[in-house]
């Protein structure tokens, strides 16, 4: 089988220095040409695809003298290569030789924890490509450089795609706390403060029809005393 992997290394350009600027976190495909962060950050290449069944890059040539011809987002056609999304050329007689490197419907983004770079995977045959996506902030231009396998009996492909679109794009969502409320007492003890409070209404109610009763009955003490006086 065939692994292309497009890594996908965001990098901007100041001067001649090349600085990563990639979004933190794994960025999970949604289609062949995009892939969202959790953070709301996204990269999305779909405006570079052709819809007309050819390849936005055509015939790009390495330094072994390789070609190959990429479209991202929709499958073309080349020679032998029927409905791919990566092409392979190579010059022969009588004719040029054409292997397919990755179907559209293969698709893969895989994320590097490491450095969060991305890859694109591509499936199809008896090799791999990768295909590094460098963001070149502020650029108008993008550009496919082909640079080939490691050694001719490689069968891993290298290429950079050099563009604006291979930077995250969007605004990063901030965090909003949860605010939690502060509470007073223990609601599951509402019931049992109510029921305290009545206890001692009664309490006090009982409380005073005792001294009622205490000074009723001293003066009802008093009275008969002075009724059995006088009788005497």
């Amino acid at each position: 089988m065939i692994y292309l992997r497009s890594l996908l290394l965001c990098s901007v350009f100041v001067g001649p220095l090349m600085l990563g600027v990639c979004a933190q976190g794994t960025c999970n495909g949604n289609t062949p040409c995009l892939c969202s962060y959790e953070n709301g950050q996204f990269l999305d290449f779909t405006s570079l695809g052709n819809k007309d069944d050819t390849p936005r890059f055509y015939n790009v040539s390495d330094k072994y003298e390789y070609a190959y011809s990429w479209n991202p987002c929709y499958n073309f056609t080349e020679g032998n290569c029927s409905e791919v999304s990566v092409c392979k050329i190579e010059s022969a007689i009588p004719y040029d030789l054409y292997t397919p490197l990755g179907y559209q419907n293969s698709y893969e983004f895989v994320t590097n924890r490491s450095d969060n770079s991305v890859e694109l995977v591509y499936q199809a045959g008896t090799g791999s490509g990768h295909i590094r996506l460098i963001c070149v902030n502020g650029s108008t231009t993008t550009s496919l450089i082909a640079l080939g396998p490691p050694s001719q009996q490689s069968h891993d492909f290298y290429f950079e795609l050099r563009s604006p679109l291979c930077c995250p794009q969007g605004t990063p969502l901030t965090s909003v706390p949860t605010t939690i409320e502060p509470t007073t007492g223990c609601p599951a003890c509402a019931g049992t403060s109510g029921l305290k409070d009545a206890l001692i209404g009664v309490s006090v109610v009982l409380g005073l029809l005792l001294v009622v009763s205490i000074i009723l009955a001293v003066k009802l003490r008093r009275l008969m005393a002075k009724k059995v006086y006088d009788e005497l």
